[in-house]
């Protein structure tokens, strides 16, 4: 763990006006040619777009994987009811897993038979609904949760007073929330071997309380797949420079 960051928490506004800035988009694909890796699924946030990922791109390239490996995955987060829901994220999640995998099989990589998923925010509840209760299931080596909401934020009445689908998802104690922390939603993940790592900062700022990033509950976390770094905050954890050398570390274990 990093020392303490002497800046504030991101405000609820701060984090709004800076994630808007990031624009709706579309799923950038895999293309050209696959290196022998694993697939990365990278699955963005709450009212982000994918454009969040450069930095983490970056590095995965450097790192040696090509433009074959990689997915941008896109979905919509602020529309109404079911437009926006856990469930309808991670059926388009899981479509488009389906999809890196046979990209994979077929330009370079025969034997791909699962992907790494990096997640932020809502999008570490879409990825979570997908393993535990959707159709990734059976599908994902690695799990990284960057600051994620899948515990719940009490933000989120924003969004849901709303309508948003995402909002309703959030809340705390939602149904949502309900069904992914019980215990055979947990298990589901870890007898499929899923290797999990959560990130999170108790300068969170959108994350309230920040401990509901904790896998596999706020509650009763596992010390091992928790790790607190509070130099960083929810509008930077997905940029830092060493919580990306760390995920990438993880990703080979």
């Amino acid at each position: 763990m990093r020392t303490r960051s002497s800046a504030l928490p991101a405000t609820v506004l701060g984090a709004v006006m800076l994630v808007m800035a990031a624009g709706a988009c579309t799923t950038v694909p895999p293309s050209g040619t696959a290196s022998g890796r694993t697939p990365v699924v990278l699955v963005h946030g709450y009212i982000e777009g994918n454009g969040i990922w450069g930095p983490m791109q970056n590095r995965l390239r450097q790192a040696g994987y090509q433009s074959g490996d990689i997915t941008n995955f896109a979905y919509d987060t602020t529309g109404l009811g079911a437009a926006s829901a856990a469930a309808t994220a991670a059926g388009r999640l899981a479509t488009a897993v389906d999809a890196a995998l046979t990209f994979a099989r077929t330009h370079g990589n025969p034997s791909a038979t699962r992907v790494d998923i990096i997640s932020h925010s809502y999008g570490s509840m879409v990825s979570r609904y997908c393993m535990a209760l959707g159709q990734c299931a059976g599908k994902v080596d690695h799990w990284i949760s960057l600051a994620g909401a899948d515990g719940g934020t009490q933000i989120a009445v924003i969004p849901q007073l709303l309508g948003s689908g995402s909002g309703a998802a959030m809340a705390p104690n939602s149904a949502t929330v309900q069904q992914l922390q019980a215990p055979q939603a947990v298990s589901a993940i870890t007898t499929q071997g899923v290797k999990v790592r959560v990130f999170w900062s108790e300068n969170d700022g959108v994350i309230v309380p920040p401990r509901n990033s904790l896998w596999p509950t706020p509650a009763a976390p596992d010390p091992a797949a928790n790790v607190m770094d509070n130099s960083v905050s929810h509008l930077n954890i997905f940029s830092d420079p060493e919580i990306i050398t760390q995920a990438l570390a993880f990703l080979t274990t």
